[in-house]
């Protein structure tokens, strides 16, 4: 289809397979060159830990990704786009717990060399191995997912996200907070629009959303920690981080249109939202997208003009500060 000048979504929902024809290809060779013929049937992957074998998964996996991408008209134009939908193992124990871990408890056969390496040189230091604190480091607690079993599956998702283009991470903390969608803003980047090639650059967002919030992912990372539940009386910077995660919130299968996205984040950067009172980012959001749908009603001419390319003018701005000022006057 893509041959013929269509566009293609191929979805990837697993895995698997791929690992399993890796592991298959990885005992061959070691079977086809040992010099004593080892038999090597039902070797396990972790036992195939050498340092050359993050290279040759990198490629094995390039073979893969590479194939999507847009064609020139020249060459019949077309486009396939992958789309990987992996559950990435978790880093957090089963059973939570504020403990800090031993350097005894990673084992061997089960870290990599290089992290047991890192693990002692951080005790040594004397930083406690928390599981908060390895989760933050990117390293799997002992008694987790990702080390029972699960480290040679978290390799092969590690080397597709490095590949990829760009990877949204779903943290399963941010679920049982109530987040939607469930998005960690410090794992997950795009790589659209980086290069040196200014004139072909294409970026990832439109260019109104861009103007309004061109630092939005880092102030979210840096204010990760900030609680989303609004409890206790919040400072500024934590009403303004709460404001920001209420309109980001989004219920599952009901998609916003630009106009809505942009003037949201537009009352958010303004400050309109600083004193929303609610006890959840639902009910948040909820009172915050009745303000946003008013404004589209009151201020057509504007939504109107908005496109992927098209950025907010001053007299744009203007009249979204009129409506808010008519809709709501205690927030002017």
């Amino acid at each position: 289809m893509r041959d013929a000048g269509e566009h293609v979504c191929v979805v990837v929902d697993d895995l698997q397979v791929l690992r399993s024809l890796w592991q298959f290809m990885q005992a061959t060779e070691l079977k086809m060159y040992s010099e004593e013929g080892l038999d090597l049937g039902g070797i396990e992957e972790s036992t195939i830990r050498d340092d050359a074998a993050g290279s040759e998964l990198r490629t094995f996996y390039s073979s893969v990704i590479e194939r999507a991408g847009a064609r020139s008209a020249a060459t019949g134009g077309g486009s396939l786009t992958m789309l990987m939908i992996v559950r990435k193992p978790s880093m957090y124990p089963d059973a939570g717990t504020s403990a800090a871990f031993p350097v005894e408890a990673f084992e061997p056969v089960v870290y990599p060399k290089a992290t047991l390496e890192r693990v002692r040189l951080l005790a040594a230091g004397g930083v406690q191995l928390t599981s908060a604190v390895l989760a933050k480091l990117g390293i799997s607690s002992p008694g987790s997912q990702g080390s029972s079993g699960m480290l040679a599956a978290r390799k092969h998702i590690d080397e597709c996200i490095s590949l990829a283009d760009g990877h949204l991470l779903l943290d399963e903390r941010l679920v049982r907070a109530g987040v939607s969608p469930a998005i960690d803003v410090r794992a997950s980047l795009s790589r659209i629009g980086l290069g040196k090639a200014v004139a072909l650059r294409v970026t990832p967002m439109a260019a109104a959303i861009r103007q309004i919030a061109p630092r939005l992912r880092l102030e979210l990372a840096v204010a990760s920690d900030t609680p989303t539940i609004a409890g206790a009386v919040m400072t500024a910077t934590e009403q303004r981080v709460f404001a920001w995660r209420a309109v980001l919130q989004q219920p599952l299968g009901r998609p916003r249109t630009l106009a809505q996205s942009v003037l949201a984040l537009f009352c958010a950067r303004a400050g309109y939202f600083d004193s929303l009172h609610a006890k959840s980012l639902d009910g948040a959001s909820a009172k915050a997208y009745q303000l946003v749908d008013a404004m589209v009603a009151a201020a057509p001419a504007v939504v109107a003009r908005l496109g992927p390319d098209y950025e907010l003018s001053a007299a744009d701005e203007a009249a979204l500060h009129d409506a808010v000022a008519s809709l709501q006057p205690a927030a002017a």
